[in-house]
């Protein structure tokens, strides 16, 4: 359990990133990892470092997240990579040219760019792309407080999405990811929610 005299005695605030920093030990991977928290606004939270208890409860939540999240974790992740596939041509100009000539179908072409992807960072399956991902960050997020509710990032930078692979974690559950270039592939239940992605990535 974290606590704000804790939290305070080890974070350091990094001014480039405007977040403060603290390795925390992690259940979900039963090792230590970054956290980068954003402060709150200090005269809303009444607090000078804008370190709040909604913090600190988002930053446990995080830590204390079990293993049984780890499976639903690798499918998101492989969900997001097979989706980052639909949205980045990995053909060679030889395969384009087969579909500008009529020699393949779309189909065809698409299964194809599909093939070069995995050929290029050798993933074929999930167990492949949860390997490639490396090690993990956790990241708290704040939102207008009025929404009620808790955000938090497990933030990877695995070779094929170079800005940042994010699974979303709301109240403790994982509701999705974003990255780069692909919002959160999730029905939110609170219209506030449907631009999510536009706050992270």
């Amino acid at each position: 359990m974290i606590t704000k005299k804790y939290f305070r005695e080890k974070a350091f605030y990094n001014k480039d990133e405007q977040a403060y920093v603290l390795r925390v030990h992690s259940n979900l991977s039963g090792t230590d990892i970054l956290a980068k928290v954003l402060p709150e606004e200090p005269k809303a939270v009444n607090e000078e470092d804008g370190v709040s208890d909604k913090i600190l409860a988002i930053l446990n939540e995080l830590t204390a997240l079990p293993v049984s999240k780890l499976d639903l974790i690798k499918k998101t992740a492989w969900s997001s990579f097979n989706d980052y596939g639909k949205l980045v041509s990995f053909t060679l100009l030889e395969d384009d040219n087969k579909f500008k000539n009529g020699t393949i179908t779309r189909e065809e072409y698409q299964n194809l760019n599909k093939k070069r992807q995995r050929d290029l960072f050798e993933i074929y399956s999930e167990h492949d792309c949860w390997k490639s991902l490396g090690k993990a960050e956790f990241k708290s997020c704040l939102f207008p407080r009025i929404w009620n509710h808790r955000f938090r990032l497990i933030t990877f930078y695995p070779e094929w999405e170079g800005d940042g692979l994010n699974i979303v974690v709301r109240n403790g559950e994982i509701i999705g990811y974003a990255n780069g270039l692909d919002p959160i592939t999730k029905a939110f239940d609170d219209p506030k929610l449907k631009a999510i992605n536009e706050l992270y990535c």
